[in-house]
């Protein structure tokens, strides 16, 4: 039997920490009970357009599927990583991969400015080293930034923002980290695409170009946006490096219902990227059953 995908197995081990007597099963099993739960969702094959709760939609390619926002939050939650502003996912059969798009309500983002590498990898260390004061507290080890791996680079005709971060896990081995902000007339649309560290480079421009078909609904659009309506305080820089300006929005930001975002919302913004990559993708999952000393990652 082959490999299982790292993210299966990701998944896996979410399910054993929640309470499920997959631990301890032989592979065989534990694939018929992940295989079992991603039965019980429902999927849309590609080719097929997608929606994006209701601001939103994407084209997704032959041999990749998609799941809509209730399914893509159960998915996230048994991997451990959902939120309350899930608008869909996109993956492949086997989740070798997976494209996560949700929505941050903080308002008209301004695209000007600059995005000057040195300063933001600065401020992306300066992030990291405080996530690793806080790993080390769990006994976790530290992640270094070692650089881009995709430079930030706006695509300012259709408001797409894109990088990749690399770093330097736990064992020495690198560990990526793919965003995208497409930006519209209340907030932007967050687009993070994880997989297994070695097959990054193979699969990310799959990724981005599911990124790049998206288009927001009329009404939600970046230029239907109406003078006096709510701004953010966050430029492109500050999205790259999840960091606002010190001055608040002049008002309350909204979500995509056109409901208000409380003031702490509205001051915090967007929470820390760098630090969700330390967090989540350097907890050693990409790589579990790789080193001796794990669970094997073969039947």
């Amino acid at each position: 039997m082959r490999s299982l995908p790292r993210l299966f197995l990701v998944g896996i081990i979410a399910l054993a920490a929640a309470g499920s007597d997959a631990a301890g099963q032989d592979a065989a099993a534990v694939r018929r009970q992940w295989d079992e739960f991603l039965s019980s969702l429902t999927w849309t094959d590609g080719p097929a357009t997608i929606a994006l709760g209701a601001i939103a939609s994407v084209e997704i390619p032959a041999g990749t599927r998609a799941l809509g926002q209730e399914d893509a939050r159960r998915l996230l939650e048994v991997m451990g990583n959902a939120s309350s502003r899930e608008l869909a996912l996109v993956s492949t059969s086997d989740i070798d991969w997976i494209v996560d798009f949700s929505f941050e309500p903080i308002g008209r983002v301004d695209d000007g400015g600059t995005l000057d590498e040195e300063a933001l990898l600065a401020t992306l260390r300066e992030a990291a080293d405080g996530a690793n004061a806080f790993r080390e507290m769990q006994g976790l080890a530290p992640l270094g930034v070692d650089g881009f791996e995709i430079a930030p680079t706006y695509d300012r005709e259709n408001g797409i923002l894109s990088w990749a971060v690399r770093l330097t896990g736990p064992d020495g081995d690198p560990v990526y980290n793919y965003q995208a902000r497409v930006l519209g007339r209340r907030g932007v649309i967050v687009a993070t695409f994880a997989c297994e560290p070695a097959a990054f480079r193979a699969e990310v421009e799959r990724a981005a170009a599911i990124v790049g078909s998206l288009r927001f609904a009329e009404g939600a659009r970046r230029d239907d946006f109406v003078p006096g309506e709510p701004v953010s305080g966050v430029d492109l820089a500050g999205l790259v490096t999840g960091l606002a300006h010190e001055a608040p929005p002049a008002e309350a930001p909204v979500d995509e219902d056109g409901a208000e975002v409380g003031d702490d919302d509205s001051r915090k913004l967007l929470v820390l990227g760098i630090a969700i990559a330390v967090a989540v993708l350097g907890a050693g999952a990409w790589r579990f059953g790789r080193r001796g000393g794990r669970a094997s990652t073969r039947s």
